[in-house]
């Protein structure tokens, strides 16, 4: 019988409400994968369910997998997206608005990831996602 994906397990636990377990199994994938951006989404996204009713230091690992997710798939507005909800939500602006000025500011949304970060709440259809992290 083959062993389940790992990556599979975790979207199927995190879909399911069991975003310990979601963490658990994506955590897995990352070390036999440490380049899979799927893999540190679906991480961030568990991190950021967990951080809800745990301590803080959940919000700052799923701001740093958002990060890493961001780096492996830099073309990627979602990743960026959530990186800015993550970041924004732990008072990292300034950070966040050095890395759209600096290193990622040849991306050709890096100046409405710019507006993103400097808005008082998000943009237009970024609404939701929003919304999204601030209740898992």
């Amino acid at each position: 019988m083959t062993a389940p994906d790992p990556l599979a397990e975790a979207s199927r636990l995190l879909s399911a409400g069991d975003p310990r377990g979601a963490a658990r199994e994506a955590q897995r994938f990352v070390r036999l994968t440490p380049e899979s951006f799927r893999a540190q989404v679906i991480l961030a996204q568990a991190y950021a369910r967990l951080a809800v009713t745990a301590e803080p230091a959940l919000r700052r690992m799923a701001e740093a997998a958002y990060r890493e997710s961001a780096r492996l798939a830099p073309g990627e507005l979602s990743a960026h997206l959530d990186l800015i909800i993550a970041g924004k939500a732990l008072g990292k602006s300034a950070e966040l608005r050095s890395s759209y000025a600096g290193e990622w500011s040849h991306l050709p949304f890096a100046r409405e990831c710019l507006l993103a970060v400097d808005a008082g709440g998000p943009l237009g259809e970024w609404a939701g996602a929003a919304g999204r992290f601030a209740r898992q």
